[in-house]
């Protein structure tokens, strides 16, 4: 049964937050994740995960020039997850439109995080996504 797109994008950002928690993180926390073997996760989402986890403290140092009066550390964990996602979403992987992957991130807070944290993904992606 195929995911719909929100659905891998929650995924995708779940991921990532488990290799920002976790230092065990491996194949089979992403087999957990997605409840099926690795063979069968699509090819976008196995990308986007390997390279966010690969290229992870780069993407945080270039995000983290964009905060204005914030620190990394001190910004939620999930935040920071949908904020790797959105930067590899951006960069690394197939060529999205930044409009796309900032709706994509906003729609991911909004369920994800307190009311109006999605205004701060957006000001954050809306500097680095250029």
């Amino acid at each position: 049964m195929e995911i719909s797109r929100n659905k891998n994008n929650e995924l995708i950002m779940k991921c990532i937050y488990a290799n920002l928690i976790q230092s065990n993180f491996n194949k089979k926390t992403i087999e957990n994740i997605y409840e099926k073997k690795i063979n069968n996760i699509d090819d976008f989402s196995k990308k986007t995960i390997l390279i966010s986890i690969k290229n992870k403290n780069e993407i945080i140092k270039i995000l983290e020039k964009k905060l204005i009066n914030w620190e990394w550390k001190r910004i939620s964990t999930i935040s920071q997850a949908i904020l790797i996602m959105s930067y590899t979403h951006f960069k690394y992987t197939e060529k999205i439109n930044k409009s796309i992957i900032i709706d994509i991130a906003i729609k991911l807070s909004k369920k994800f995080l307190d009311n109006n944290e999605y205004k701060f993904i957006n000001a954050v992606l809306d500097k680095v996504l250029l």
